[in-house]
């Protein structure tokens, strides 16, 4: 029988479709300025590192989605996990090439919500991004390991 805290909660559950449905208004952001052609994705933004981009979103969505449809703590953490270390590496690779240019990242938005991101620009993204690449593969890791005790405990 599992213990009583291997299964999510209704509000867990909630929390994690709310969370596929901000992500995926995040994605349509970003899309946004690609369709729109900004000026936020740099010319370095084409081919692999585009796909890895938006995969690495909405494999987040899949993965939120699955652990509130499937409710059970352990099953959804190999895809958490999983999905921690994908997002780590695609993570590193836009740390590295950075094909992003933030002057450009409010252009669309309406102007009161362009004081919240005045902040915004590209040394502090980088160190976003780096600090993110880090919390990710700790996150990856800390996972895998949860997984693997609650796998193999008797």
């Amino acid at each position: 029988m599992a213990k009583k805290g291997a299964w999510l909660s209704i509000g867990d559950r909630i929390g994690n479709i709310i969370g596929a449905i901000i992500s995926a208004l995040i994605i349509y952001f970003f899309f946004l300025h690609e369709s729109m052609e900004t000026g936020f994705f740099t010319s370095a933004f084409q081919g692999s590192i585009r796909n890895y981009f938006f995969a690495m979103m909405w494999v987040g969505v899949g993965v939120s989605l699955t652990t509130a449809i499937i409710g059970h703590r352990n099953t959804s953490r190999f895809l958490q996990a999983a999905s921690a270390f994908f997002s780590s590496w695609v993570l590193w690779q836009l740390y590295r090439i950075f094909p992003f240019d933030f002057s450009h990242f409010t252009d669309f938005m309406w102007s009161w919500s362009k004081i919240i991101f005045i902040w915004a620009n590209n040394p502090i993204a980088r160190i976003i991004i780096l600090v993110a690449t880090i919390i990710s593969l700790i996150t990856a890791i800390a996972t895998s390991i949860a997984f693997l005790v609650n796998l193999f405990r008797k």
